[in-house]
């Protein structure tokens, strides 16, 4: 008999896929609301016909996907899926594709920079005085730390995050609190040298300036300089000389006064 190259041997499903399957269904049909629990591992096992370690095995594959909490003791309960809940189930493995596959970090910068100049375009045109000030409180909270390191890097992420936020479209800022935590599992010591701080608040401040003036070329252009070099330095991390981190200090502080 001649072979279709189209046709292929037929795998065998596992029953818990087919009871994950059907419980999937059901909570997105409704019958399970958020919030909700799943009949108890007995009761499911009588209504598919299968044994308590089929069912086990099928929630704890709704749970990987983020749809069911577990619980020692209780019946599983439907959680809301979320932007960010989507995200965060993807986090060990992109971080784990950045270090051991040698493109994929260049990969992700570029990702990164297309996308959050769009998103900065965008949260020019549809920002608010009051998400505004919201952005202005994270930037004088970094510019407060910027002596301790840890809490100046996440206001660093948070900044992103928060031009994300102007956007008014909830995925956005999900995406870059993602792609920031995929990118630490590069060393930051090379990104947030002492010095570089100042430089980094400088860079936030041209891009605040521009979203505050509904500039949208100016805001995606600044957008684009501050990851840029942000983005050198994930792959070369040269130690700052005094002049340069003298320099960085003064035109900060001068920019204060």
């Amino acid at each position: 008999m001649k072979l279709i190259a189209s046709l292929a041997p037929v795998v065998r499903r596992r029953l818990h896929e087919d009871v994950g399957e059907q419980l999937l269904r059901a909570i997105q049909a409704g019958d399970f609301a958020v919030g909700s629990r799943l009949p108890s591992e007995r009761e499911l096992s009588g209504i598919f016909g299968v044994t308590r370690p089929v069912i086990r095995e099928a929630l704890q594959w709704l749970q990987r996907l983020g749809i069911l909490q577990i619980s020692h003791g209780e019946r599983a309960e439907v959680i809301r899926v979320t932007p960010e809940s989507i995200v965060e189930r993807f986090t060990e493995s992109v971080r784990t594709l950045i270090a051991t596959d040698a493109d994929a970090l260049d990969h992700f910068k570029q990702a990164r920079l297309a996308f959050e100049c769009g998103v900065a375009r965008m949260a020019a045109d549809r920002a608010t005085t009051q998400n505004l000030s919201r952005l202005r409180q994270v930037l004088d909270e970094a510019r407060a730390a910027v002596m301790r390191r840890p809490d100046f890097v996440a206001l660093d992420g948070e900044f992103h995050a928060t031009v994300a936020e102007l956007t008014g479209n909830p995925l956005f800022p999900a995406v870059s609190r993602g792609i920031f935590n995929w990118l630490s599992v590069y060393d930051r010591a090379s990104v947030h040298m002492p010095g570089r701080e100042f430089l980094t608040l400088q860079e936030h401040e041209a891009i605040f300036d521009r979203l505050d003036r509904r500039d949208a070329d100016g805001a995606e252009s600044a957008m684009r300089r501050h990851l840029t070099r942000a983005n050198d330095l994930y792959r070369h991390a040269p130690e700052l000389d005094e002049p340069d981190t003298k320099q960085a200090a003064r035109a900060a502080r001068e920019e204060s006064v």
